[in-house]
């Protein structure tokens, strides 16, 4: 997979469980709280810097060169 099929399926899944609100945190600490449904998320983390974490309540994940890796086991299908 690549970082932007990631980035198509991470939102697809934080919208399957009903996730609304994410926080972005850049590498350098400044943070983005979003609205999930309200913002193109797979854009964002295509271009965000790699190190970014997405944070969300109960869940987080990092952006990497290549991926997106769950840092916290990913809501369940």
């Amino acid at each position: 997979m690549t970082r932007e099929h990631d980035a198509v399926a991470f939102a697809g899944r934080l919208a399957e469980h009903g996730v609304a609100r994410v926080e972005l945190v850049e590498p350098d600490g400044s943070r983005r709280a979003l609205h999930a449904r309200e913002t193109d998320l797979p854009g964002l983390l295509r271009t965000a810097p790699v190190g970014t974490r997405i944070v969300w309540p109960g869940g987080a994940a990092e952006v990497r060169a290549d991926s997106i890796t769950w840092a916290i086991d990913p809501p369940a299908h």
